[in-house]
């Protein structure tokens, strides 16, 4: 029994040392691929997309995330459940976005065509004009149908 035990224990320990150089690897490939889509982002600029929505509990959440040749990546998220969604508003959420991701790298912003986000592209584009603002291709086609 008491064999088993201390061979019971090794395991584990091995086990527990598998799991960390496992852990580590992934960090490392993790940090490639993040250091990979930065240089992409660099090199040939980016989108930044906004998606607002309610959750389970009917929260509202608005999403920005990056958009580039090497894929998605997500920036932020706010929750905007005490928050108005006015012009103003989403305005300062995709500035501020703008402003982390480094405004020489970002080419234009993806919203959809509500009124309130035809508001913030005003904002934007009187702030950073050599930023375009364009309208979700699939809103626009929904709206259509």
């Amino acid at each position: 029994m008491l064999v088993t035990m201390m061979s019971s224990s090794k395991c584990v320990k091995q086990l527990d040392s598998l799991v960390l150089d496992l852990n580590l690897h992934l960090c490392v490939i993790c940090e490639s691929l993040l250091q990979e889509h930065e240089a992409e982002k660099v090199k040939n600029g980016c989108s930044v997309m906004t998606d607002a929505w309610l959750d389970r509990k009917r929260r509202s959440i608005m999403n920005l995330c990056t958009n580039c040749a090497d894929g998605s990546s997500f920036v932020s998220s706010k929750e905007m459940l005490d928050v108005s969604h006015t012009s103003e508003v989403i305005f300062e959420l995709v500035d501020k976005a703008i402003e982390d991701i480094g405004p020489d790298d970002v080419v234009q912003v993806v919203t959809d065509n509500a009124s309130n986000n035809m508001g913030a592209k005003k904002l934007l584009l009187e702030k950073r004009p050599n930023i375009f603002w364009t309208s979700c291709a699939t809103h626009t086609i929904n709206l259509m149908l």
